[in-house]
């Protein structure tokens, strides 16, 4: 069964220890090497292993790696990697990860209502699975169907197959949507007692806090998810909750300054509209409404 994610690859592909060849050590780094940073390196390396690989037998774990890091190239790195990832779904149709890749390759490129499709046919032949749903939640955060990406993360939240991350997502489609049910936000402090030390959680229920007006308790796991990132200065996430929190007092000035210093990726999200810069410029332009004071 093919398993994909940051480790697995490498799992797979580092199998002959001192014995393996060059070209076999090189593929086997570079799959554990991904990131936006190594990745334009890589990506050839792992385009000519693939080349020659592929005239033997097919190597999933080979074509994983190389579809992971295509994607966080660009959009054209993308478009060449999309027939690799869709052959893979074809090889291993009930497999949620191979799908998810799939997915993110489409939405790489804009192509979101295929994703959603790929999505809505696998999710008909193999059931609700948290990698699959949780790239058709991010898939609806891209065409800004926000209310649309809550509800599926709420509806994942309370099944079997919850996971952290499906958590994480109905906090910040709450967020994305301006609207945060007792509900919703219930299920996530009950999420972050249990994962006191996963950041990004802490950092969602601190913005929840923030968009229903609870200042004190926004600062304050604002606090604990910096701790747990390792920071001693607030990043642009931390900015951004400090921004809401200003603003709901009527700081407007304040307010301004954080959402200032929300700074734009350096890499292009498949979700651009869910990110914090995204929000702080939304936030800064209804400032700009009711105060009549440019952004800049």
């Amino acid at each position: 069964l093919l398993q994909v994610d940051t480790s697995a690859p490498f799992s797979h592909l580092w199998t002959k220890g001192l014995n393996g060849t060059q070209m076999d050590i090189q593929v086997a780094a570079a799959s554990l090497a991904l990131s936006h940073q190594a990745a334009p390196e890589m990506l050839p390396l792992l385009e000519r292993a693939l080349t020659a690989k592929t005239q033997m037998s097919p190597d999933a774990a080979l074509e994983s790696a190389y579809i992971w890091t295509a994607i966080q190239v660009d959009e054209a790195a993308a478009a060449k990697a999309e027939p690799v990832a869709r052959r893979l779904t074809e090889t291993f149709p009930a497999s949620a990860e191979a799908t998810a890749l799939y997915m993110q390759v489409l939405m790489k490129q804009n192509k979101l209502a295929e994703a959603e499709n790929v999505a809505i046919k696998f999710t008909k032949a193999e059931g609700d699975d948290p990698a699959v749903t949780n790239w058709l939640i991010n898939c609806y955060e891209s065409e800004k169907r926000f209310k649309d990406s809550a509800a599926l993360a709420l509806k994942m939240s309370s099944g079997e197959k919850a996971t952290t991350m499906s958590y994480n997502l109905m906090g910040w489609d709450a967020v994305l949507a301006h609207a945060v049910p007792p509900e919703t936000l219930e299920a996530v402090q009950h999420a972050a007692t249990s994962n006191a030390s996963n950041a990004p959680l802490l950092h969602t229920l601190a913005m929840m806090y923030a968009e229903v007006g609870k200042g004190r308790e926004a600062r304050s796991m604002a606090a604990q998810a910096m701790a747990n990132w390792g920071l001693t200065e607030p990043n642009s996430e931390i900015w951004l909750i400090y921004g809401r929190i200003a603003e709901d007092y009527g700081l407007t000035e304040e307010a301004r300054s954080a959402y200032r210093k929300v700074e734009s990726p350096i890499y292009k999200a498949l979700t651009p509209d869910s990110t914090s810069f995204a929000i702080a410029q939304e936030r800064l332009k209804l400032l700009e409404q009711r105060t009549n004071k440019p952004i800049n």
